[in-house]
């Protein structure tokens, strides 16, 4: 399809590329199974899943700006995508039992907080450096 150049404000072209749109996404669903919405998802593993993201992204919003942290409905809406997935591919983890069980709530509960320390240790590191070529400034003047 060639793409048609419309101005803003055309409601009539808008509601044909809406229309159209509907139907692609309706002969995408024909191949590719049921909507996201469908998909099966453990709720509990959601809301895990949202609440272990929104700590990477609040641990990124501080160190790169407000921008990356999630709103609510971004936050549940990766946590039920990575519920899809994990139900979807992961099956396997029904298998793994109390011992495999500790191991993934044990690295979930060490993992983040080893990164936190990882970027606290390097900020440190910058702080210090700074110190110190701020202090070699004053001396040489």
């Amino acid at each position: 399809m060639e793409a048609e150049q419309v101005e803003f404000g055309d409601i009539d072209q808008l509601e044909s590329m809406q229309a159209e749109a509907a139907n692609d996404e309706q002969a995408s669903n024909a191949d590719n199974g049921p909507p996201p919405s469908e998909w099966p998802y453990d709720p509990v593993i959601a809301e895990n899943a949202a609440m272990i993201t929104a700590i990477g992204f609040n641990m990124a919003s501080k160190k790169f700006g407000d921008h990356w942290n999630l709103r609510r409905d971004d936050r549940e809406r990766l946590g039920v995508a990575l519920a899809q997935c994990a139900d979807h591919y992961i099956k396997w983890f029904e298998r793994l039992g109390p011992a495999g069980n500790l191991a993934l709530v044990t690295a979930m509960m060490v993992g983040p907080r080893m990164i936190k320390t990882g970027m606290m240790n390097a900020s440190n590191k910058a702080k210090e450096k700074n110190s110190v070529v701020a202090t070699k400034a004053a001396n040489d003047e």
